[in-house]
This record gives C-alpha cells, structure tokens and sequence, in this order.
C-alpha cells in the first residue's frame, strides 16, 4: 500500500515507475512519496498531468515545476516529453507529461 512506503526496504538498482498517481494527491503527500522513493530508486518515471488544472480537480495540484522543485536536489531531469499514448489525448487535462529522473548519487 502507498500509504506505507516508508516500510519498503528494498536493496539494489531500483526505477520507481509512477503513472497517474500524482495527480490524485494533494502537494504534501506528493512529497512525502518522492521523499520515500529517493531512499531507494536510482531512477524515477512519472506520467502524470502535471498542470495547473490537474487530472481530477484538485484546487492546488502538483505541477511539473513542483516536482522538478522536490526532486532537485538529489534527481536529475534526463527527459521530459509529452506523453504518447492515450493520456495524453485527453483534452481537459491539457497533456499528460513523462518525466525521468536519474539519482545523483
């Protein structure tokens, strides 16, 4: 359960694959999540919406420069594309962005 990441103890080269998660959390789970998963991910994928609208009509939704700013300081942005598969067809939304991040460290 997400609710519990803090508890994974995993070991080894590890990518966190995220997709279509972020944009149903307000910005301090968000973070919490990120947080978690940089104990142990060497890489993070994330597809998500990422805009100032969001996927499900959160009133402050994480964006793209929100998780760019979490990430920062121990993540470098290697891609960011707009997504081409079906999320990113879905009008309301604005586009769904696909973002990787590798671990500096």
């Amino acid at each position: 359960n997400h609710y519990e990441i803090e508890k994974f103890k995993i070991t080894g080269k590890t990518l966190s694959w995220n997709a279509m998660v972020f944009c149903i959390m307000v910005k301090s789970k968000v973070k919490r999540y990120l947080d978690s998963l940089s104990d142990f991910s060497e890489w993070i994928y994330i597809v998500d919406p990422l805009n100032k609208k969001g996927g499900y009509d959160l009133k402050n939704p994480v964006t793209k420069n929100g998780i760019l700013k979490m990430l920062s300081s121990k993540y470098t942005l290697i891609k960011i594309r707009e997504a081409d598969w079906a999320f990113s067809t879905i009008a309301n939304w604005g586009g769904v962005k696909e973002l990787i991040f590798k671990n500096n460290t």
